[in-house]
C-alpha cells in the first residue's frame, strides 16, 4: 500500500477504507469495509474455503466469493465508485435443527451491487454517500423478504497534523447487531509511525495495527459484540509473509418461505488459521491458510444471539482456505 498524501478518505497518508479493510481483511466477511462500502482504489479478489466433514453425518462445506470494487470517475474534488459481491455457501447435506426441525438449505448465495460517492473537502476531510441492494438467500431475489438493503453516510475531519474523526449513520436490514433501524458511529483514527502504531477507535469498532519491527506486524479488531479478528504475521523473506490468527464471525442469510420474516439464517463459527501470503506477479497477491474451525452451528432467529435459541452443531473440523487478490 503506498503511503503517499492523498486528497479523500485519507489518514495520514493512506486511505481510510484500506486502513480499516486491511485491520479486518480476514474476517469472514470483512464487515467493517462492508460497512462503510467505500472504495478509494480498483481492487478483485476471490477467495475459496473448504472443511471437510470431519465426522460421518457432518457437512462437507465449500465456499467460493468473487468480490470486485471499481472506480467510475475520480477528480480532486468528487470519487464515484462501484462494487459487486457474489458467493456461495455450499453443504452436500442439510444439517437439521431437532427443535424445530428445519433443514438448513445446501445451497446459500450471497449477491450484492452498490455505488458510492464521496466529495473532498480537502485533506482528511469529505462527506461521502454509499448504498447497495442485493439478496442473501437460499432462493435469491424470491421476495421483498429476501432482499438485502444497506446505506451509508459519512463526515470526516481531520484532528492534528496525521488524525481525523469520521462520523457515519448507517442502515441495514443484515447486521448482525442493531438490525433494520439506522445506526450512528464515529471513530477517531490515528496514525503514529514512530511508533509503529494505527489505530480506529468508536463506535461500533475497534481496530489496532502494531508493527514493532519492519518484519512484524500485529493486528486486533472489533466489529459489533461478537466478531473478532486478530492477526500476528512475519516477513520471514521478502516477499514472502507468513501469519497466524483467530477470528470469529457470523454468516447470515435471508431463507426463503421463512415462517417469520424477521428472523435470519446464521452460520456462527470461530477459527484458528496458519498461513503464508505472496505476490504471483506485480500486483497479484496469494494467501494459502489452513485453519481449524470450531464452535460451529447453525440456528434462525431475528438476532445474533449467542445461546438460547434452537440451533444445530457442527463438529469441529480442519479446512483449507485460499484467496487470490489484485489492486491497482
Amino acid at each position: 500500500m503506498a503511503l503517499k498524501k492523498s486528497i479523500g478518505l485519507a489518514v495520514a497518508g493512506f486511505p481510510l477504507f484500506w486502513t480499516l479493510q486491511a485491520f479486518a481483511a480476514d474476517m469472514q466477511r470483512d464487515p467493517i469495509s462492508n460497512f462503510l462500502l467505500f472504495t478509494s482504489s480498483n481492487s478483485v479478489e476471490y477467495q475459496f474455503n473448504e472443511i471437510p466433514a470431519p465426522h460421518s453425518g457432518d457437512p462437507n462445506i465449500l465456499e467460493n466469493q468473487a468480490r470486485g470494487n471499481f472506480l467510475v470517475s475520480k477528480t480532486p474534488t468528487d470519487t464515484w465508485s462501484v462494487h459487486q459481491t457474489v458467493a456461495e455457501f455450499q453443504m452436500n447435506e442439510s444439517p437439521v435443527i431437532a427443535q424445530t426441525s428445519l433443514a438448513v438449505p445446501q445451497s446459500l448465495w450471497d449477491i450484492e451491487t452498490g455505488g458510492a460517492y464521496q466529495h473532498h473537502l480537502g485533506d482528511r476531510h469529505d462527506w461521502g454517500i454509499s448504498t447497495s441492494v442485493g439478496s442473501a438467500s437460499d432462493k435469491p431475489y424470491n421476495s421483498i423478504h429476501e432482499m438485502i438493503f444497506r446505506a451509508t453516510g459519512t463526515y470526516h475531519i481531520p484532528s492534528g497534523e496525521d488524525n481525523s474523526w469520521l462520523f457515519f449513520l448507517s442502515y441495514s436490514n443484515a447486521r448482525h447487531f442493531a438490525n433494520n433501524i439506522p445506526f450512528p458511529g464515529f471513530a477517531y483514527v490515528f496514525h503514529e509511525p514512530a511508533y509503529g502504531l494505527d489505530g480506529a477507535i468508536g463506535l461500533p469498532f475497534l481496530a489496532m495495527s502494531y508493527r514493532p519491527t519492519t518484519r512484524l506486524t500485529t493486528r486486533f479488531s472489533i466489529f459489533g459484540p461478537d466478531n473478532v479478528s486478530s492477526e500476528v504475521s512475519y516477513l520471514v523473506w521478502k516477499p514472502v509473509q507468513a501469519y497466524a490468527g483467530f477470528d470469529w464471525g457470523q454468516q447470515e442469510w435471508l431463507r426463503a418461505n421463512r415462517d417469520d420474516n424477521s428472523n435470519r439464517l446464521f452460520y456462527d463459527q470461530k477459527k484458528w488459521s496458519l498461513g503464508l501470503r505472496f505476490p504471483v506477479c506485480r500486483t497479484v497477491r496469494l494467501d494459502l491458510a489452513g485453519n481449524y474451525n470450531f464452535d460451529r452451528r447453525f440456528y434462525e432467529n431475528n438476532r445474533a444471539v449467542n445461546s438460547g435459541v434452537p440451533e444445530v452443531d457442527l463438529n469441529p473440523g480442519w479446512g483449507l482456505q485460499m484467496r487470490l487478490s489484485t489492486r491497482w
